[in-house]
C-alpha cells in the first residue's frame, strides 16, 4: 500500500538543490523525449532552472506581446514626464531633435493588493507542449500586468497524480513550489514555472523516479485534477489541448481573468481560469 509523498518548495534554488542530491542518473526523465511533448534536454530543463530562461522567454514574446495588447490596462502605476534631462533617453524624441528627449518615470501611488494564483503542471501525455507553452506565456504576462497594476502576486505551482493499479508508482504524489513576486520578482523564471514543459516532463518525473527507486516509472501516475491548493485563482491543467491549445484560446482566457481581477477587484474568489 502507497503513501502521499508531499513536497514544497519555497524557491527554484531550493527545488534545484533537491534535484541535484535527489534523482537517478539513469532515470528516464533524463531521455531524449519526442518534440511535441519536451523538446528541451535534461540539460537544458536544469540550466533553465538554475539560470533562468531567457531563450524562452524570447520564443514566447509574441505570445505575451499578443496578451498584452489584449489586456486592458488601465490604472497605470507609473507615468513618463520629459525634460531635458532624465532616467532614459528617449531614442525617438532624440533623433527627431526634440531637446526635451529625457523621460522621468513618476511612480503613482497605487493601493497594494495581494492575490495569490495557482497554477497546475499536471498535464497528461496526450497535451502537447505547445498548449503549455501557450498557457504559461499568457499566465506570465497575467503576473506582469497585475503587478504593474499594483497587485503583490504570489504563485503556488502543483503537481498531483495518483496511484493506480494501472500504473506504475505505487505512491500519490502533490509537489508545489511558491513563488512571491513582491520580494523577488524574475520575470524568466515565472515564464519557466508557466511554460516550460520540462518542470513536468522532467522535473517532477525525476522527482517520481527517486521516490519510486525505479529508473523508469511507466505512465508516472494518473493525473490527479481534482486536488489544487488555497489560491485566489486557479489555472487547472488543459486535459487534451482544449483550453490553451492555442493563442487565441488561451489569450481569450487568461484576459478574461485579468479582467475580472481588474474590474471586480477579486482577491478571494478561488474561481477557475477556465
Amino acid at each position: 500500500m502507497g503513501k502521499k509523498i508531499k513536497l514544497h518548495f519555497e524557491s527554484t534554488h531550493e527545488l534545484r538543490q533537491y534535484i541535484e542530491k535527489n534523482s537517478r542518473p539513469t532515470g528516464h526523465s533524463r531521455d531524449t523525449r519526442s518534440s511535441s511533448f519536451c523538446s528541451y534536454s535534461w540539460d537544458d530543463t536544469i540550466k533553465a532552472l538554475t539560470d533562468g530562461w531567457p531563450d524562452g522567454v524570447q520564443s514566447i514574446e509574441w505570445v505575451l506581446n499578443h496578451v498584452y495588447d489584449q489586456m486592458k490596462q488601465e490604472g497605470r502605476a507609473y507615468g513618463i514626464r520629459y525634460d531635458v534631462q532624465g532616467d532614459y533617453i528617449d531614442v525617438g524624441a532624440y533623433v527627431s531633435g526634440q531637446p526635451e528627449c529625457c523621460g522621468n518615470i513618476e511612480l503613482q501611488a497605487v493601493p497594494q493588493k495581494g492575490i495569490t494564483l495557482g497554477v497546475s503542471q499536471t498535464f497528461s501525455h496526450v497535451v502537447d507542449q505547445i498548449t503549455m507553452i501557450n498557457r504559461g506565456a499568457a499566465i506570465a504576462a497575467l503576473v506582469d500586468t497585475l503587478r504593474r497594476e499594483g497587485y503583490d502576486v504570489d504563485l503556488i505551482f502543483h503537481i498531483s497524480v495518483e496511484a493506480k493499479k494501472s500504473h506504475s508508482i505505487k505512491n500519490d504524489y502533490e509537489i508545489t513550489l511558491h513563488m512571491d513576486t513582491k520580494n523577488f520578482y524574475s520575470p524568466d523564471m515565472v515564464a519557466y514555472m508557466s511554460a516550460h514543459p520540462g518542470v513536468l516532463r522532467r522535473l517532477g518525473f525525476a522527482i517520481i523516479e527517486y521516490h519510486e527507486n525505479k529508473d523508469e516509472c511507466g505512465s508516472y501516475g494518473k493525473c490527479d485534477f481534482g486536488s489544487k491548493p488555497a489560491c485566489d485563482v486557479w489555472f487547472p491543467g488543459d486535459k487534451a489541448n482544449e483550453q490553451y491549445g492555442d493563442i487565441v484560446t488561451a489569450t481569450k482566457t487568461v484576459k478574461g481573468i485579468c479582467e475580472s481581477i481588474l474590474t471586480n477587484g477579486r482577491t478571494n474568489t478561488n474561481e477557475e481560469g477556465v
